[in-house]
């Protein structure tokens, strides 16, 4: 019969300490130290900062692994100081490790949409790759800036491109809503109306001259005033004034005209504008 003098299943001649069961203090007995083939003199094996008792009873993680998850930080790191799941190496589901959150990009690995605005923080990261099919009129560039470097959005900016709309929403495509633009560009399209200022004229973010008229949305908006949802706006066989935006009455000033279409030699010339003092058939234009 083999002696146990302190009980804790391990015979005094192979005990380390044959009068303690739990000889390291680690809240887990010798014996239990045997069987994990951790130090039953040590009472953080791994040296990860916490006991192997804490690793083996509370937090499941492996008292042999200092980074149980391999995730590149500690268990000590994900359980003290980041909360995040030490046998989960990407806490939120993001599709980003923890380590990669808290080191790399300063997101938030708990929070799986850091800037709250409706796309994951990967999927910010890897945008043009994870919206490639989206029912785009032009594909969604993978380097904008031209620098070799795949472009994504900004995980804590919620309008990356600072057109008034948030990164989800410009890419939230429904059967109803096929406005979708680019959130990292705030002017998709290039016609001189930003994303939002499209939204609001209710022109197409991805189409130059939503109407067909010829005239892009911005000119329209802009310059000309008139409507670029309306193919009849400008009027055919209009002139139109773009010019200063004040003059004195009776005074000579350079402005700059546009047809919109080549008057016929029979046809009237109305002009319109926005100059104070001309009205139509008042102005001469020389």
């Amino acid at each position: 019969l083999e002696l146990d003098t302190d009980g804790d299943g391990v015979p005094d001649g192979e005990d380390e300490s044959p009068f303690e069961p739990d000889a390291d203090q680690d809240g887990l007995s010798d014996l239990e130290e045997s069987v994990l083939g951790t130090n039953p003199l040590n009472p953080d094996t791994d040296g990860d900062g916490l006991s192997d008792g804490d690793e083996a009873l509370i937090y499941g993680t492996d008292p042999l692994e200092v980074d149980t998850d391999g995730d590149g930080l500690s268990d000590y790191a994900e359980v003290v100081v980041y909360e995040t799941q030490p046998n989960d190496s990407d806490s939120d589901d993001d599709g980003l490790t923890d380590y990669e959150e808290v080191m790399e990009h300063g997101t938030d690995p708990n929070n799986p949409d850091t800037d709250g605005d409706g796309l994951s923080d990967g999927d910010e990261l890897r945008f043009p790759l994870v919206y490639p099919k989206l029912p785009v009129l032009t594909p969604f560039p993978l380097d904008i800036d031209g620098d070799g470097e795949m472009d994504g959005t900004d995980p804590l900016n919620p309008d990356t491109d600072g057109d008034g709309i948030t990164d989800g929403d410009e890419v939230d495509w429904t059967e109803e809503n096929d406005y979708v633009s680019d959130p990292r560009l705030a002017d998709t399209d290039g016609d001189g109306l930003t994303d939002g200022e499209e939204q609001a004229a209710g022109t197409h973010p991805q189409s130059v001259d939503t109407d067909g008229d010829g005239f892009t949305d911005g000119e329209e908006v802009n310059d000309l005033h008139t409507n670029p949802l309306d193919a009849a706006s400008p009027a055919p066989n209009t002139i139109l004034v773009v010019g200063p935006s004040s003059f004195g009455e009776g005074t000579t000033t350079n402005v700059t005209v546009i047809l919109s279409t080549t008057p016929s030699a029979e046809t009237t010339v109305a002009v319109t504008g926005y100059l104070p003092g001309i009205v139509e058939g008042d102005a001469i234009l020389t």
